[in-house]
This record gives C-alpha cells, sequence and structure tokens, in this order.
C-alpha cells in the first residue's frame, strides 16, 4: 500500500517477485495495485496471464485489469485488435476498459460490435464503455442493439442495458426493472431496486410502488441507495437505511460481482481468513460504517443515535478499523456527531468516540477523555489510549504520560514513553 509513494527500484524489483511467487490472495490484490499505480511497463505480460488465468479469482482479474489500465498512455491499431479478436474473455473485457480510460471515441464501433460478445461480462464492460463514451452520437441501428440488451438472459447484461436506455426508452427501461424486482432472483432483485432509484424521476412511480408491496429489506435498502444523489427529498430514503440499520443484525457486504459500476448491498458472503481476525465482522462493519456515513451527510435526526448504537455494540480493535470509513464517508457530520459523543453518559461510547477522532483526525478534543478512563481500561484498551494519544501529539498530554512511565507493566512503559517522545517532538 505504501509503495507506489516511494518508487525506488528495488521495491519494485520485491514487488515483481512478489507478483509471481506470493499465495496470500489478498497480498496478491495489494501487490498488484501497487505495481498499476507506479505504472510499470513491464508486468503486461505477467498481468495479462493473471487476467486469462482459469484459476485466478475474480477480485485478481479485476485488480490486474485495472492495474493494466492505468500503464497504457495509448494503444496502436495492431494491438487494440488483437485485444478485441482475442480467444480470451478477459482482454477483451481489458479492451473496453483501456477505451474508456483513454476516451477513444473513435473505437464506438468495436465497442457496439462486442456488445454481441459471447461473454457477458464482455457484453457488461462494453455497455459500461458506451455508457462513458457517452450515447448521443450513436445511430439509430446502435441504439438498438443497447434497447434489444435489455432481454439478455443474463440478468446483470439486462439490468445494466436497462439504466442506459432509461435515457431515451424509460417504457423498456421499467418493464425490465419491474419484472426483475419481482422476480425470485435476490441478486437480480437487489440490482434491480439499485438501478430503479438510479433511473430517477421516470421510475418514481414504480419505486412507490415496490417500497409499499416488497417485503424484501434488501430491495428497500437498494432503492433508497440508489436514490441518494438524483435530488429531491431524500428523507424517506434515508429513513429505510436507518430502519434497515436497526433492524439486520446479520452481516452486510457491498457487492459489485454483477457490475463494477453499480454497488449493491447484499447478504455477506465473507469467508475467514487467517491472516485478518474478524475479517467477515470487519467487512459488516465498514459497510455499515458507510450507510452511516450516508445518514450524516443527509442530516438524519437519528444519525448520532445510530452512531452511538454502532459504538456501544461493537469491539473496539475492528471497531476502529471500521469507524475510519465512518469519516471518510460523512466528513464534518460525521466529527460533529463523533464530538458530541465525548459528552455521553456510557464510557465505552464516549472512549471509542475520542479514540476514532484522535486516530482518524488527531482532535484535541478527545484528551480529557482519554486521560479520564486510562485508570478503568483493561490493559489492551490502555495500550490503544496511549497510541491516540501520541498520535494526537499534544504538549498537554506531557505530565499524564510522565507520570506513567513509573507503571509496573513494561509493555505500559513501552507505549507511554514512544507516545512521550511523540508529544515531545511533535
Amino acid at each position: 500500500q505504501l509503495s507506489p509513494h516511494y518508487r525506488d527500484v528495488t521495491l519494485i524489483e520485491e514487488l515483481k517477485r512478489l507478483l509471481k511467487e506470493e499465495k496470500i490472495w489478498f497480498v496478491r490484490l495489494e501487490v498488484i495495485q501497487a505495481l498499476g499505480a507506479m505504472e510499470v511497463k513491464d508486468i503486461k505480460e505477467p498481468l495479462a496471464k493473471i487476467i486469462c488465468h482459469a484459476r485466478s479469482t475474480a477480485e485478481e482479474k479485476a485488480a490486474a485489469i485495472a492495474s493494466l489500465v492505468t500503464i497504457y498512455e495509448d494503444i496502436d491499431d495492431k494491438e487494440f485488435r488483437e485485444l478485441l479478436r482475442s480467444k480470451r474473455a478477459g482482454l477483451r473485457h481489458l479492451a473496453c476498459q483501456i477505451v474508456s480510460h483513454l476516451d477513444l471515441c473513435e473505437k464506438k464501433e468495436a465497442m457496439v460490435h462486442l456488445l454481441e460478445d459471447a461473454s457477458p461480462d464482455v457484453r457488461i464492460a462494453a455497455l459500461n464503455t458506451l455508457y462513458f463514451l457517452g450515447i448521443k452520437n450513436l445511430e439509430p441501428l446502435q441504439l438498438s442493439k443497447l434497447i434489444d440488451l435489455t432481454a439478455d438472459p443474463h440478468p446483470p447484461v439486462a439490468l445494466t442495458a436497462a439504466c442506459i436506455v432509461s435515457r431515451f426508452a424509460p417504457e423498456t427501461a421499467l418493464q425490465v426493472l419491474r419484472r426483475s424486482i419481482y422476480s425470485n432472483d435476490d441478486a437480480s432483485r437487489r440490482l434491480a431496486a439499485f438501478i430503479l432509484g438510479r433511473v430517477g424521476s421516470i421510475g418514481f412511480s414504480l419505486a412507490r410502488e415496490v417500497m409499499k408491496i416488497t417485503p424484501d429489506p434488501y430491495v428497500k435498502a437498494n432503492l433508497a441507495l440508489g436514490m441518494i444523489g438524483q435530488g429531491g427529498d431524500l428523507s424517506y430514503a434515508a429513513d429505510v437505511l436507518y430502519t434497515f440499520l436497526m433492524l439486520r443484525k446479520g452481516k452486510i457486504m457491498w457487492d459489485t460481482s454483477a457490475n463494477s459500476l453499480f454497488e449493491v448491498l447484499a447478504p455477506s458472503r465473507v469467508c475467514h481468513i487467517p491472516q485478518v481476525p474478524q475479517y467477515p465482522t470487519m467487512v459488516d462493519q465498514m459497510t455499515r460504517l458507510d450507510i452511516l456515513g450516508k445518514l450524516a451527510i443527509l442530516s438524519h435526526p437519528h444519525a448520532e443515535e445510530a452512531v452511538k448504537s454502532f459504538l456501544k455494540e461493537h469491539a473496539l480493535g475492528v471497531t476502529f478499523t471500521a469507524s475510519t470509513t465512518l469519516l471518510e464517508e460523512g466528513e464534518e457530520e460525521a466529527i460533529d456527531i463523533l464530538r458530541d459523543l465525548l459528552q455521553e453518559e456510557d464510557e465505552n461510547v464516549r472512549v471509542q468516540a475520542a479514540l476514532v477522532l484522535a486516530l482518524s483526525g488527531g482532535e484535541t478534543e478527545a484528551i480529557e477523555v482519554l486521560q479520564e478512563a486510562y485508570k478503568t481500561m483493561d490493559r489492551d484498551m490502555k495500550v490503544n489510549i496511549l497510541g491516540a494519544l501520541g498520535h494526537i501529539g499534544d504538549k498537554a498530554s506531557i505530565p499524564f504520560l510522565v507520570e506513567l512511565l513509573e507503571e509496573p507493566y513494561q509493555t505500559l512503559k513501552i507505549v507511554a514513553a514512544s507516545a512521550l517522545i511523540q508529544c515531545v517532538y511533535h
């Protein structure tokens, strides 16, 4: 994750070695992304192999395609034709991504041709690319091909096409969305609901109907998520999301498997991995914090209550990792909520809010709360508090930290000394 900031030759060689030898999949993902961010030209072939390999995971293929695209500053006609004619669906998919990345409007005809590709993933990539390039200048025959794809047997293709054609064939789009939302396929219902929210005013009538009729909380939540950013009164959408968060106790996640452009809320399918403790729980909490951030931005009247409930119910280690997401998503609104929670009666809520503020933004308001709570906490929490005080680096903490150098526990002495040095030299 840090390597793109340095671009050291030795570091690049080490990353290239890891690309060949690393077995842990999420480390491989970071290696692939780092090499792409560093625009290392001579990894085109290894990344192409990942894209084409039958045993590569979907995440690895997506990361490899994204990294390869960043390496291209241009592409000659010969190489482009080779990608288009490749027997490997992954390379045809790459051709679509390159056209989007380089904004190659002159390649629209090639993208229209790929609408008939045998691979549904390539058809979706072609649709996405045409959407990015703009459909204004497409000829009537080309537009009709987009409409034809609303009847595609692969639901994500049909729904992606429906989203695009909603601008010039709204009735056709709504028919597809209605059929999918009321289907028996859970994934299709969720994706259709999100897209229905996205299409804006043309879908308002159907959206109201779905909200009244559907018993599926994920359909309601995704419809609300799709509506955000489309204008109008979003208080009802915020209420739906708040209710979902309060009532859904099972783990949840963001799902982009149908189409990378659509981040759909779904029941978690995340598995445990030995290298990351409580990984499914972490993903669940990050997803919930994303939604809480949206509630904060929408100024939902119960956003603070929802954040308080979250901090009260979840364990610190995972909560902090996830809570940084709240600050990224909710920005100033989320920070204001956390500041208010520093006055909360429940000590656990106060301390967790203080830790998130301290470690994410270095907020000095957290110092008093952390120092007061220190004596009543267990050793692990004390280590976290000392780390947070060091991160803030305020000289007001120096007397407190000097006293802690008399701690009987060696670990706490060392952490206190480290925090003291940070405060002295901040």
